[in-house]
């Protein structure tokens, strides 16, 4: 049976060529996580927001963290935006405006984390390096 999820996620973590050691640093998802997503371990995520906050460390557009959350079986970014919170999880969604379909707003240069950024992601240090591996290599 074949894992959505996973081929997806795989597929936008080797277009940005990042390890799951520097999702897991962006996001401040366990390592572990990352890794048992990118397997096919574990088969989807259980909260919508750490994938929310997967498609803002992979500069992910709004069509393409659509497909990542549904490939995880929850809602679009239109439907939790409506059903959204206040607070941190409107924060979350700030990345990507209502009715835009372009890449996330940015907050220095790809790359790069601003501490206390809009995209609600932890401070990593200055620029990570990529990973060059292949999908591999995200284990």
């Amino acid at each position: 049976m074949t894992n959505l999820f996973q081929e997806t996620l795989t597929t936008f973590v080797y277009r940005a060529r990042y390890s799951a050691g520097q999702l897991a640093d962006l996001t401040g998802i366990p390592k572990r996580t990352v890794a048992n997503w990118l397997s096919g371990r574990v088969r989807r995520p259980r909260q919508w927001q750490e994938v929310v906050r997967l498609a803002a460390a992979l500069h992910l557009s709004a069509a393409e963290t659509d497909d990542l959350l549904t490939a995880a079986g929850h809602e679009n970014l239109s439907t939790l935006r409506r059903d959204a919170g206040s607070g941190g999880e409107q924060g979350l969604l700030a990345s990507w405006p209502a009715g835009h379909n372009d890449q996330p707003a940015r907050h220095g240069r790809r790359g790069e984390n601003s501490p206390g950024g809009a995209t609600g992601l932890p401070a990593s240090g200055a620029f990570l390096r990529r990973c060059p591996l292949g999908p591999a290599g995200y284990i």
